[in-house]
């Protein structure tokens, strides 16, 4: 163990050590419940009626290098880790000790990294794929319908917005759209009418609590 650690941060391996220690801060942080793992992504797309919430990062990751729906954060993750693993054990077995000479290795190690995620990312864009839709099918979207949400995008009769309903303290994002003429601002509470099966929403409406 010691020895791993003093290799990890030697000058060879200090940049990918890093990297490597800001991935896990962020799955720390994301165990811990300060950010939303979906959210963290990049902007949000609004897919499905209940929790699903995709982003335009993952969509253009998964139809480039074809990752299947492996969230951004998840291909990211295991790329950085294999990234390090393969310049530590390069770096070592060549004795280097260097920074110069470790940016030689670099690329080699991230196309290393790549095929390697890649190959890894099939099985597993599978399991995640199936335990999505063991989600979806366990969730029945229409049951929030009564609900009361907080706006959290800004939502019309002609654009999909995104409310966030409390559930046993767990927030739940469902999509939303106002009647005709309407409109939900970020922030103001809405009832949930009724939830649209084709468009995957719901109509809500603005709530009064004070009513």
């Amino acid at each position: 163990m010691n020895e791993l650690l003093t290799e990890s941060f030697k000058n060879s391996n200090l940049p990918v050590t890093i990297l490597l220690l800001l991935v896990l801060f962020y799955w720390v942080i994301n165990l811990i419940g300060i950010f939303d793992l979906e959210m963290l992504s990049g902007d949000a797309e609004l897919d499905k009626g209940h929790v699903e919430v995709e982003t335009d990062s993952d969509s253009i990751l998964g139809k480039t290098f074809d990752f299947g729906d492996l969230p951004i954060a998840i291909v990211i993750s295991f790329f950085v880790l294999f990234f390090w693993m393969i310049t530590i054990l390069t770096n070592y077995y060549l004795g280097n000790s260097s920074l110069f000479f470790a940016l030689i290795i670099y690329l080699p190690a991230i196309i290393g990294s790549f095929i390697v995620t890649r190959i890894i990312s099939i099985p597993l864009a599978k399991i995640y794929s199936l335990l999505k839709l063991n989600t979806e099918e366990a969730e029945t979207v229409s049951d929030y319908t009564g609900a009361i949400c907080m706006v959290f995008v800004e939502a019309t009769s002609e654009r999909n917005g995104q409310g966030e309903i409390n559930r046993n303290g767990d927030p739940i994002r469902v999509n939303i759209r106002t009647y005709p003429g309407k409109q939900m601002l970020k922030g103001s509470s809405a009832l949930l009418i009724e939830y649209i099966k084709g468009g995957d929403y719901y109509i809500a409406e603005p709530y009064d609590s004070e009513r």
